[in-house]
């Protein structure tokens, strides 16, 4: 194997193994709500229009929030 490729394929490797053992727990809600409440940390200003996002997990909702505003003007 080219040496520039095993710098990514041995963290791969170790990642698949990892999951494959069920290492890495899923996160817990509250975890889920932190991760989704970065990715719109942005949008979440008064200067921002809303948004609302609802992540449904086997038929439930598992995440619900609203971010920005009704009318940023």
């Amino acid at each position: 194997m080219n040496t520039s490729k095993n710098h990514l394929f041995l963290p791969l490797l170790l990642c698949l193994c990892l999951l494959a053992n069920g290492a890495i727990a899923e996160p817990s809600p509250a975890e889920r709500s932190a991760q989704v409440d970065e990715v719109f940390a942005a949008m979440d200003n008064r200067n921002s229009p809303g948004c609302a996002v609802g992540v449904i997990q086997n038929g439930e909702f598992v995440h619900k929030a609203a971010y920005g505003m009704v009318s940023p003007s």
